[in-house]
């Protein structure tokens, strides 16, 4: 009897055996292999067609960018109309950019995030009662919020910069109040009014002082145009 019984266990486990054996992973990538021998031609024009698929699908806004009645329009033709307009103000927008971010390196001088989440958080509040968002703004000027925040980071960069070069004097506030009495109204806290005098020289100082700057700072670096905006067609 326990013959038997080890005979009828020994079979089971046979039987269980060959049904792992017949639905092995191996198995099914050996028929998989076995298919693609047998058709390979195929198999490859399969894997032709989807990567010209793929590849088209990615790159077509990237050549075309518009069809006009099935004619395209390339997009190469639309950097080559705006480089011609307006490659030179770009190419010296990106170049004192450049300057602007070295020197404030140099200095040691950056911005943080709190700064440019405050600088965005100010244009929102300013946007409240205009019946507008800023994201409508952006979104209308083709803009992101990275976009935004990269130029604010520029802009905050500039009067950190420009901070260390100039200096407004207690007499100069003074003397400001001194000669434009008038235009301020009567019974305005003469804190305040100095402080927004102090505020309103220092600009004026940094609008003066930004072009001395940069004139000082593409005279002293070495800049290399590959390509000349003015003459090229």
């Amino acid at each position: 009897m326990k013959k038997t019984k080890e005979n009828k266990t020994n079979k089971k486990e046979d039987v269980e055996s060959t049904k792992k054996t017949k639905n092995s992973p191996s198995k099914k990538v050996s028929a998989i292999s076995q298919w693609y021998k047998s058709n390979k031609v195929m198999a490859i024009g399969i894997l032709v067609i989807m990567a010209a698929f793929v590849s088209g699908y990615y790159l077509k806004g990237m050549l075309i960018v518009a069809t006009v009645n099935g004619n395209p329009v390339w997009r190469h033709k639309v950097v080559k109309q705006l480089e011609r307009y307006y490659g030179a103000s770009v190419l010296d927008s990106l170049v004192t950019q450049t300057l602007i971010e070295n020197e404030a390196k140099k200095n040691g001088l950056s911005v943080s995030k709190e700064e440019l989440d405050n600088a965005v958080k100010e244009i929102e509040d300013s946007m409240l009662g205009s019946g507008t968002t800023l994201d409508e703004v952006l979104k209308q000027n083709n803009m992101t919020r990275e976009d935004l925040e990269k130029d604010y980071e520029v802009n905050l960069l500039i009067e950190k910069v420009l901070a260390s070069r100039i200096v407004v004097t207690d007499e100069e506030v003074q003397t400001y109040i001194d000669e434009n009495q008038d235009s301020f109204p009567e019974g305005t806290d003469t804190e305040e009014i100095k402080t927004i005098v102090k505020d309103q020289l220092t600009q004026d100082k940094m609008n003066a002082e930004y072009q001395v700057m940069i004139q000082e700072l593409k005279g002293n670096a070495e800049i290399n145009s590959m390509v000349d905006y003015y003459t090229s067609n």
